[in-house]
């Protein structure tokens, strides 16, 4: 049995995507397909902030969602602290000519979801055990699209990712 096969037992899975710390023992998880902008968002975060810049492993408890750092590093090549934080929201990044966070609509979240979930060798069952856990991972924290500009520094990303997610 591979890693990612074991995981969704525990109930947890394998994302492709970022994580970085924020406080109050908090994360932002950016899931994406390659060339969205997950590592940059990572090196505007920091090393030290940066859970993994490529896959992260969240785990659904019965009080949260938690996001880890992994050894699967991208751009970065090996992270910073081996740090994790409760899930603050799902950030789905795109780049975009201005910053603009919104909600996700319920009807990409299966589609979005179904590009970043990392699994190997799985069987038709395995992959809807798979898939109905992260249903249950992301609809536990906030999904949003990330609508952000190169030049828009992280703590700005940040501040508005936390408006959104208030005002849901």
């Amino acid at each position: 049995m591979t890693f990612s096969e074991l995981l969704p037992t525990k109930n947890a899975l394998l994302l492709h995507a970022a994580g970085v710390a924020v406080d109050d023992d908090c994360a932002i998880v950016f899931p994406g397909v390659s060339g969205v902008g997950k590592s940059t968002l990572s090196m505007k975060a920091g090393k030290k902030r940066t859970l993994c810049d490529d896959v992260v492993l969240v785990h659904l408890s019965d009080t949260a969602v938690r996001a880890f750092g992994t050894p699967f590093w991208g751009q970065f090549e090996k992270g910073g602290n081996n740090i994790s934080g409760k899930v603050l929201a799902f950030a789905f990044p795109a780049k975009n000519d201005s910053l603009n966070v919104t909600r996700l609509p319920d009807s990409e979240l299966a589609m979005q979801l179904a590009r970043v979930i990392t699994a190997y060798r799985v069987d038709s069952k395995q992959a809807s055990t798979i898939f109905e856990l992260g249903l249950k991972i992301f609809q536990r924290a906030p999904s949003l699209r990330l609508m952000s500009m190169k030049e828009d520094s992280f703590e700005t990303i940040e501040k508005a990712i936390r408006r959104a997610t208030t005002t849901l």
